[in-house]
């Protein structure tokens, strides 16, 4: 699925809304937006996925809870972001946490799923 276009990225932060006035009674705030966003690339031909790497946590803490919440390889989850964001950062991670993220969000995982390794 690497013909994701711009539109995808707004339709997950639309489902990720919705999930949150489900279970936290508020939306996104437009730092979390912001912060799904920096999680996602926009460009070249893996394009609508999560990056490969996360955000740096001291240049963009947000973006790098955001990375690691949705990320669907449990192996790469950094075990860092998890001991020491601060509490917002925190928060907004177990919220992405909890949420089954989709396969094709990580290239890696993607690729071992259609091999019928994961």
């Amino acid at each position: 699925m690497n013909d994701q276009t711009p539109w995808a990225i707004d339709v997950l932060i639309d489902r990720l809304n919705e999930l949150s006035r489900e279970s936290r009674d508020k939306e996104l705030s437009e730092r979390e937006v912001a912060a799904v966003r920096s999680a996602i690339t926009t460009r070249g031909k893996h394009k609508g996925r999560l990056k490969a790497n996360a955000p740096s946590s001291w240049g963009d803490p947000w973006g790098n809870a955001a990375w690691n919440g949705l990320q669907p390889n449990a192996f790469k989850v950094q075990f860092g972001c998890v001991l020491f964001q601060g509490t917002p950062e925190r928060e907004f991670f177990d919220f992405l946490n909890k949420i089954n993220t989709p396969a094709w969000l990580d290239r890696d995982r993607a690729a071992l799923q259609s091999m019928g390794v994961w």
